[in-house]
Formats: structure tokens, C-alpha cells, sequence
């Protein structure tokens, strides 16, 4: 009995050490495999893998961008430990793709991004597809037609038909695996199965970015059995044809919704008031093309997102909004906000409520009209790592007006005032050991004035040490009284020889007269 315990831990310990030795072989080869082509080539095989990967350790593939139109048969089922596999820009021919897999793989992320893919070649595709997939990545193919049929017996979470052109999403058989669904810049058209009791396909469906489509804004934004976007947490309708304007109302079918991306949309009647989606941390409203003036009712648009934490607004008119109404615009996230982007609002100094922003950790104050600031300094905005602040018009920054926490302060573009007022900002980055922007010294930062220093860069402004000495006022004091004093002791000691001067003067002519009178009494 004893034998047999013994010789069954000997095993168990050559099994641990073998298994070891096999990880520690592969340790160096966990990176991403690619191919090697001695010479152009239009076919992929093996022998294109073996001069820099070990087949055996590969858990990662990429091939892009080569004149590639036929992949070996079963290549890819020769790599034991492969899970991920990317075939980018391949002009591949027929089906190429399906051949080259085989079988007995266990990818988990496939990604074929203009490979040539069509209909025909993508429902011939879909049976050799490995049941342990999560990730499907089609994007930018000729697939004009898409079913949920396709996926309705698999494990993939997140699909990606992207920039396909012209593709009709079909919902006719329930893909309970789906989370995440990218149809961005795809013309794409929503077709459900006629049924007597509709039912939602994609029950579980929790992010959907459908940037860059035509959009009836009312499919998605109702409540009836189809819809399966009431648990929706992530939105993307930036670039969007809406073919119903965006109004107060809107998105009220959101309840769960804590993503919302609205870039570029043209099409705004009304502020949506945001009532129903209270639980919003991240609002995306880069380049609305819908003037938003400081009136009552606009300076409140935010009052219901109480839990935001990301919030950007480039190319806003802000400039034509006054503290009191920035404030009072931004004054219902001013506890929560930790990313707040304002990039090309027209901004000539911070706002005061930004200083107001304990959680804030990023702030993006890009190309505006920025030249000094009193809201923000050392003292306040404790979270805040990194500031924007490229492109402004600042000519010198006092250090004391950084907040202390801030560790990313890019300035390129400002008009530098290359004196002695900037040398303490030079010596700040010195001392912090902002590496990046010491890197740009030499090409971003560079001075405007005066007239000597015009053109160069803040790496070449170095003045002399005595240029710069700053003067205490005490000292200057002291200098003019030790100055006077020596002036008082010189003066005090011409008039005390004058005066023995005088007094031996006058002792002599005393001495001379007694001396002649006793001559003449003699006489």
C-alpha cells in the first residue's frame, strides 16, 4: 500500500514539474504570434509561423495586411493553445476561412475585419465555428444580411458588424448570450419576424452602438414586448440621421441606462430633461449642432443627473454663459463629476465652480481663449491628476495655481512670455520630473515675447541666474541704512579733524601773541 501512495506522488510530482517546465517554456511566447514571409506570398501555412513562435505556446494570432488569398487547410487547429485570432485586411478568396480552421479549436475571440466576407461565405463560415466563441468581430465586409438565427445556439456575447454597408439586422430567433452589439456606420435596418405575440430576441442586450445610422428614435425609445433596450446600459447614437427630432421627452425608456452618446446629432428640438435616466454617470455631447443659450430652462438641463461622473461638452458656446449660470448648470453633478471635458468652448478663465469638484481627476480645457485663472490653485480640486490646457492664450503660470495632486499639465501652443515671471513653471516641471513635457520642450513649448526670444523654445530659455535674482525688500532697506550710516561716520570724522584743525589752529595764533607781548614787555 505504501508502495503504490508512493509511486502515485512520484507521479503527480512529474506531472507538476513537466506542467511547470511547459509554462515556463511558453512564459517567453505569450505575446501575440505573427507570421514571417521570406518572400511575397499569397498562401499562409505553418513553415510561416515556426521562425519566431513555438506552435505549442501561441494563445495569440494576428495576420494583417498582406497580399494573403489562401490560408493552409487546418493551419490554424495545429496551434493546441489558441484562443484569440485576428485576420485583418486580407484579400482572402472563397472560403479560405473556413478551411483553415478545423477542428478542435477553442477560440474565444474571432476577429475578421475585411477579409472579403459575404452572405454566402458567412453563413458557410458559421458551422465550423468553435462553440466556445465570445467574440465575433465582422466588421467592414460585403454582409448585407445578418440573422440572430446565426448566434441563437452559441456562447458569443459581443458582436461587431460595423461598416458594413447596407446590412439588415434580422431578429427572428432569441440570442439570450448577446450583451454587447456594435451595427455603427452600417446603413443598418431593424426587421423583426411576424409574429402573433412579438417577443424581444436580444433580452439581454446591454450595449448597442449604432453611431453614424438613420434613426427612428422611437424604436428604440418605447415600452411594449419587442423592445430590448429597457436594460440597456450603454447608448451610442453619435453622427445619427434622426428622422424625428431629439425632445424634451426623450429617452424616457431608459431606466437602466448609464451610458448615453449623443456626438454630432443635428436633430434637437428640445433638451431631453433626462427624468428616466436618473442613474446616468457617463453623457457624451461633443458638437451638438443645437445653440444652447444660457436661458432659464437651459441652465437647469442637467438637474436630474445626480450620479454623473463623465460628462463632455466640446464645442459649446460657453463663453456666452456667466459664473452664476455655469454654476448653476453644473451644480447638480458637482459632487460626483470625476471627468469633465469642456475642449473649444470659447472659455477665457476657469470657472469657479469647477474649483467646487472634489472627485474630479480630469479636466480639458483645450483650445479655448484662457490666459490666467483664479478659480483653481493648489489648494483646491484634491483628486485633480491631469489638466488640459493646450492651445489657450497663457503667457506665464504660477506654480501655486496647479493643484498639488496634478502630475499630466500639457501647455503646448500657449503664447509663452519668455522672463523671469516664467522661470518658476520651468523649475515646477523640473522639480515634478514631468518627463513628457520636458520631452516637448524642445518642439511644442516655445516663446512669443519679448522680441529677443520670439520663436525659441522654453528648453533654449535659460537667463542668467543674476537676470532673475529677486530683491527682498528688507534687504534693499538695510543696504540704504548701512549706506547712510557710513555716510553719517564719514561726514562725523571730516568735521571732527576740521574742527582739532581749527582748535590747534587757534592754540598756535594764542601761543604766538603771549610770546610776542613778552618780547616787547622785555624791551
Amino acid at each position: 500500500m505504501l508502495q503504490s501512495l508512493i509511486k502515485v506522488a512520484i507521479i503527480v510530482l512529474s506531472f507538476k514539474f513537466v506542467w511547470m517546465g511547459m509554462l515556463s517554456k511558453c512564459k517567453p511566447h505569450r505575446k501575440i504570434c505573427t507570421p514571417t514571409f521570406k518572400k511575397e506570398s499569397t498562401k499562409l501555412t505553418q513553415h510561416d509561423f515556426l521562425e519566431k513562435n513555438d506552435l505549442q505556446c501561441c494563445k495569440k494570432i494576428l495576420v494583417s495586411d498582406h497580399n494573403i488569398h489562401f490560408i493552409q487547410k487546418g493551419l490554424f487547429s495545429k496551434f493546441v493553445e489558441l484562443v484569440r485570432l485576428s485576420l485583418h485586411n486580407l484579400p482572402l478568396e472563397g472560403e479560405a476561412i473556413k478551411n483553415s480552421l478545423g477542428k478542435g479549436l477553442n477560440l474565444t475571440h474571432l476577429r475578421l475585419k475585411n477579409v472579403g466576407l459575404n452572405n454566402t461565405l458567412l453563413e458557410s463560415l458559421l458551422p465550423s465555428l468553435p462553440k466556445t466563441l465570445k467574440l465575433l468581430n465582422l466588421m467592414n465586409n460585403s454582409l448585407t444580411y445578418f440573422s440572430t438565427n446565426f448566434i441563437s445556439n452559441t456562447t458569443v456575447k459581443t458582436l461587431d458588424l460595423s461598416q458594413n454597408q447596407n446590412i439588415t439586422m434580422m431578429l427572428d430567433k432569441e440570442a439570450l448570450s448577446l450583451t454587447h452589439l456594435d451595427l455603427s456606420h452600417s446603413n443598418c435596418e431593424w426587421k423583426t419576424s411576424q409574429e402573433s405575440k412579438p417577443v424581444c430576441k436580444i433580452p439581454n442586450l446591454l450595449v448597442l452602438n449604432f453611431a453614424g445610422n438613420r434613426l427612428n428614435l422611437s424604436t428604440f425609445d418605447n415600452r411594449n414586448d419587442e423592445n430590448c433596450f429597457w436594460y440597456l446600459k450603454s447608448l451610442n447614437l453619435s453622427l445619427c440621421d434622426l428622422t424625428e427630432p431629439i425632445i424634451n421627452e426623450s429617452f424616457s425608456f431608459f431606466p437602466n441606462l448609464t451610458s448615453l452618446y449623443l456626438d454630432g446629432i443635428s436633430n434637437i428640438e428640445q433638451f431631453p430633461s433626462f427624468q428616466h435616466t436618473e442613474r446616468l454617470t457617463k453623457l457624451s455631447l461633443n458638437d451638438v449642432k443645437c445653440f444652447v443659450n444660457p436661458t432659464l430652462k437651459n441652465i437647469n438641463i442637467f438637474k436630474n443627473l445626480k450620479k454623473l461622473r463623465r460628462l463632455e461638452m466640446q464645442n459649446w458656446e460657453l463663453h456666452l454663459w456667466d459664473e452664476t449660470e455655469l454654476t448653476f448648470l453644473f451644480s447638480p453633478m458637482i459632487k460626483t463629476l470625476e471627468h469633465l471635458d469642456l475642449k473649444s468652448t470659447g472659455l477665457s478663465t476657469i470657472p469657479l465652480v469647477i474649483k467646487e469638484m472634489d472627485e474630479l481627476t480630469k479636466l480639458i480645457l483645450t483650445s479655448n481663449n484662457i490666459s490666467s485663472w483664479n478659480s483653481i490653485s493648489e489648494n483646491t480640486n484634491k483628486n485633480l491628476t491631469i489638466l488640459f490646457m493646450e492651445w489657450n492664450l497663457i503667457e506665464t503660470v504660477d506654480p501655486h495655481s496647479i493643484p498639488k495632486r496634478v502630475v499630466e499639465f500639457p501647455l503646448e501652443g500657449n503664447p509663452f512670455l519668455c522672463t523671469c515671471e516664467l522661470m518658476p513653471y520651468k523649475n515646477w516641471v523640473k522639480e515634478r520630473k514631468l518627463t513628457k513635457i520636458i520631452k516637448d520642450w524642445a518642439s511644442k513649448y516655445q516663446c512669443s515675447k519679448p522680441h529677443q526670444w520670439e520663436g525659441k523654445t522654453l528648453d533654449m530659455f535659460r537667463p542668467k541666474i543674476t537676470d532673475c535674482q529677486e530683491f527682498n525688500a528688507y534687504v534693499i532697506t538695510a543696504i540704504v541704512l548701512c549706506f547712510l550710516m557710513v555716510i553719517i561716520v564719514i561726514a562725523t570724522n571730516i568735521y571732527s579733524r576740521r574742527r582739532k584743525q581749527n582748535i590747534l589752529k587757534k592754540f598756535q595764533y594764542t601761543q604766538d601773541s603771549s610770546e610776542k607781548r613778552k618780547l616787547l614787555s622785555s624791551s
